[in-house]
């Protein structure tokens, strides 16, 4: 069966150099799945990102899943265990060759 996700995203400034992103998400099935509904949960993720310096940014994430009875019968598991898990990601990108034409 398919995936549906109904999402929406608000992104904020701190400052000129940390951004902070938020983003909901209402995961379903395409199709009713017996008598146990369409509604696999809600999904809550948040980010800040920091420009350390030129070339290099630093993110942080945070992610909570609150699934529904439909999620256990599809993935396995108990909605009623709290599910979430936290990254941290630095990126380095640096500009090796330039040149102008």
């Amino acid at each position: 069966c398919g995936l549906q996700d109904l999402n929406a995203s608000l992104t904020s400034r701190l400052s000129h150099k940390v951004k902070l992103k938020v983003d909901y998400h209402y995961l379903m099935t395409d199709k009713q799945l017996n008598t146990l509904g369409k509604s696999l949960g809600h999904e809550i993720d948040a980010q800040v990102t920091a420009n350390i310096m030129k070339d290099v940014t630093l993110t942080a994430g945070y992610s909570t899943m609150l699934g529904t009875v439909t999620m256990d019968y599809v993935k396995g598991g108990s909605h009623d265990q709290w599910q979430d898990w936290a990254w941290l990601q630095l990126n380095i990108n640096p500009r090796l060759f330039s040149s102008k034409w």
